[in-house]
């Protein structure tokens, strides 16, 4: 487990998507998290 907090953010579209900010202050997708793209945390 990673920590911080998760958010939903829209996008200009009007999608949402969940977006997780991370203890240091990085903000990422849910998705890139979970798939390990986010890089270092």
């Amino acid at each position: 487990m990673i920590g911080g907090s998760l958010s939903v953010a829209r996008q200009l579209d009007g999608t949402a998507i969940g977006m997780c900010a991370l203890p240091n202050g990085k903000r990422c997708s849910e998705q890139s998290l979970a798939a390990g793209s986010c890089g270092s945390y």
